[in-house]
């Protein structure tokens, strides 16, 4: 009985989501990146043939060598700060992150005060981590909005700017979007729906294939990780060094940055420049692999055939045509 009640609720609330979500909102500027200059010599799309004749794009090397460079750096050379004109440019990359129908359901927060980097520092860093927090010229906390219907409209209203989606579809958003994300803005509200949806999803699914709901909070932090790692990426092609970190006190956290509720912080992701030995030795030493002017080995990864399965689960991937 409980189900079908549950499932009824579902099929009466989830249509008034729309009036509740959807409004009128001003034209919001769309951010258009200046094309690279190799782009205007050789363009996006343009590939060269490989000797094994396999079409390989211009940007593969480059993108190789950020991939490899990328290392997670423990020790800052504290006094060489990071230029704003270059750190605008990493913001301005991290936010051509993918995200679900384009929803951004995050915030960052750039941490550059020297008193308030130490006050994180100490007081809602754990271990070693509060260290690179105090010497790295810049800290990025990455907050995950589990809120994210309160989103809607500024979202309906860049696609509606992009001119991507016909007006229909463009209606429909919200309410597919929220179908995922449960992203509504009271506690009780987003839990019942949730739990609803579940349960009509697993009814559903007896019939048709249907997606599996995750937790309001699962699926911000899945879209939050996507900006995290264009950061660090983009900070490698940069030739600057980060430290994704995950031990932190969040509660401790988001009340020294005034953070609301409505936001859980996945990760804390320092960045600077690498210390030259001489300063990594003044900090302290050294943690895990050395970290110094010149760039560390490269940390081992298991064997490929252990981690890419082919075809199925328990077929090890073979790299043959």
């Amino acid at each position: 009985m409980r189900p079908i009640l549950i499932a009824f609720l579902l099929l009466v609330l989830l249509p008034m989501q729309k009036a509740f979500l959807v409004r009128a909102v001003p034209a919001i500027p769309v951010y258009q990146p200046p094309p690279p200059c190799y782009m205007a010599v050789h363009g996006a799309g343009d590939a060269i043939s490989a000797p094994s004749g396999a079409s390989v794009s211009l940007l593969a090397g480059p993108f190789s060598q950020i991939v490899h460079s990328r290392f997670s750096n423990t020790h800052y050379a504290s006094h060489k700060p990071v230029h704003i004109s270059t750190l605008n440019e990493l913001l301005r990359l991290t936010q051509r992150a993918p995200s679900s129908f384009n929803i951004q359901p995050f915030k960052l927060v750039v941490i550059r005060d020297p008193t308030l980097r130490d006050k994180v520092g100490h007081q809602a860093m754990l271990g070693a981590n509060g260290n690179r927090v105090r010497t790295a010229p810049v800290t990025v906390v990455f907050a995950a909005d589990v809120e994210s219907s309160r989103l809607m409209p500024q979202v309906v209203a860049l696609l509606r700017q992009a001119g991507t989606f016909p007006e229909g579809f463009l209606k429909k958003i919200p309410f597919f979007a929220n179908l995922f994300s449960t992203g509504y803005p009271f506690s009780l509200l987003r839990w019942c729906l949730y739990w609803g949806k579940r349960v009509a999803m697993h009814v559903v699914g007896w019939f048709k294939a249907v997606p599996r709901l995750e937790r309001p909070e699962t699926w911000a932090v899945k879209n939050t990780m996507l900006a995290a790692m264009t950061f660090m990426l983009a900070a490698s092609s940069h030739g600057l060094t980060t430290c994704p970190m995950e031990g932190f006190d969040a509660r401790r956290l988001r009340h020294l940055l005034g953070l609301p509720t409505r936001y859980v912080l996945p990760v804390v992701v320092s960045l600077g420049y690498a210390a030259t030995p001489g300063e990594e030795a003044a900090q302290g030493g050294k943690e895990g692999h050395a970290v110094s002017s010149k760039q560390p080995p490269p940390s081992l990864r298991f064997p490929m055939e252990e981690v890419v399965c082919e075809e199925a689960y328990g077929r090890p991937w073979k790299g043959v045509a």
